[in-house]
């Protein structure tokens, strides 16, 4: 409800501090290709159809807001960074476990083709159980 009632400062003031963010991350990338994070706060999980807003995590051991899941999106997205997940290995019960690289403003191909590389090292995408075509 933040958003609904902001005002045309405060949208200029987040465009500022999305400026700033950029200006961090073009620092970082002077010295780095590629930065690795996880792709989400927990593994997969199997899917689930309730309202965005009704749904809930295990995370831990403990329930959490599904929008938590969104945290290491949001690391590369909110300066507009581009950013590929993919898996690494598989949990117990066979589904993935991601990572995302992260690429410099506007390398798109960038973290695409550093997945790339990584998948022909390690193996692609396979569908976990039950989703095979």
């Amino acid at each position: 409800n933040a958003g609904i009632a902001a005002t045309a400062g405060d949208f200029l003031g987040w465009l500022a501090y999305r400026e700033a963010l950029r200006e961090s991350y073009r620092d970082f990338f002077r010295d780095v290709d590629i930065w690795l994070s996880p792709a989400d706060v927990t593994n997969a999980f199997p899917h689930d159809e309730r309202p965005f807003l009704d749904r809930r995590l295990q995370v831990n051991g403990a329930e959490a807001d599904y929008m938590h899941n969104c945290f290491y999106a949001g690391v590369a997205t909110l300066a507009g960074q581009p950013s590929t997940a993919f898996p690494v290995t598989r949990t117990t019960e066979g589904l993935p476990v991601g990572l995302q690289a992260i690429g410099p403003y506007l390398e798109d191909l960038t973290p695409i083709r550093f997945a790339g590389l990584l998948a022909r090292e390690i193996g692609g995408f396979v569908p976990p159980p039950g989703y095979e075509t």
